[in-house]
């Protein structure tokens, strides 16, 4: 693949995209100290694997500090965003709705 394929650079952080397949899609984003993702969602369950460093993850008001090894998971569609409180390196794995059996997120 070439770079502008492989590597997109953002306000703060660039993403590589290491896999992507119909059923799985994998990227390794990189954060300078500050950097973030703003409010979005994916089509998909969604897995963020905090590999170094420090992020902050907002998920329904609610804020999840990662350090290096944590994982948080989350259901398809739910809205996010990420900011970097040190320079980090991030695992993320999407997997596409209609791939994998997702839980029912519809009823509380």
């Amino acid at each position: 693949k070439g770079a502008s394929e492989r590597a997109q650079h953002n306000a703060g952080h660039t993403a590589d995209t290491r896999r992507n397949a119909v059923d799985l899609r994998q990227g390794l984003l990189s954060f300078r100290t500050g950097g973030r993702l703003p409010d979005h969602h994916a089509d998909g369950g969604v897995a963020i694997h905090l590999l170094a460093g420090e992020v902050a993850v907002e998920v329904g008001g609610i804020e999840y500090v990662l350090g290096p090894g944590d994982l948080l998971d989350l259901a398809p569609g739910l809205p996010h965003n990420l900011h970097a409180r040190r320079e980090s390196t991030v695992l993320l794995t999407i997997a596409p709705i209609g791939t994998v059996d997702h839980p029912d997120t519809s009823t509380p």
